[in-house]
């Protein structure tokens, strides 16, 4: 019985011993070689979804799509990081930037749908809605951003 309890009491002051690791800010996104902080986390910015087209020059337009993509989400991050965004304003960013994502991956997922089923016609009018609320999310995006 002293036996465990001892196992238990020197287990418990071992693991609550300060470690150094936490010490140096930044520690755990150079192991994990990260370039980026703790904003990033704290926006919550959602992410582009993958895709991979077999029509070369729609595969073209989505890694560019996804270039712009990581520069706009880098600048919201650096303003945020600088405070250079009141509250409000990062909610409208954070905000408009989720209907951004969400429309160009439902875009590039109806185009995707569109090359695989060439004579369903009703992707067609779908990928012209997502295409135009695409557009009006990342003009809204830029506008707030850029001010």
């Amino acid at each position: 019985m002293k036996y465990l309890l001892s196992l238990i009491i020197s287990t418990l002051l071992i693991f609550s011993i300060a470690s150094p690791v936490n010490a140096e800010e930044g520690y755990m996104e150079q192991l994990l070689e990260l370039k980026v902080g703790p904003e990033a986390y704290e926006l919550e910015l959602a992410d582009l979804d993958t895709y991979h087209f077999r029509d070369l020059q729609v595969q073209q337009i989505y890694s560019e799509v996804v270039k712009t993509n990581s520069l706009i989400k880098k600048q919201i991050i650096q303003k945020y990081a600088n405070d250079e965004l009141d509250y409000y304003a990062t909610q409208w960013i954070v905000t408009n930037y989720r209907y951004f994502i969400y429309h160009t991956n439902r875009f590039f997922e109806y185009l995707k749908v569109k090359e695989t089923t060439p004579w369903v016609t009703e992707t067609d009018d779908a990928i012209l809605t997502h295409y135009r609320k695409m557009r009006t999310h990342y003009n809204r995006v830029k506008y707030l951003v850029s001010r």
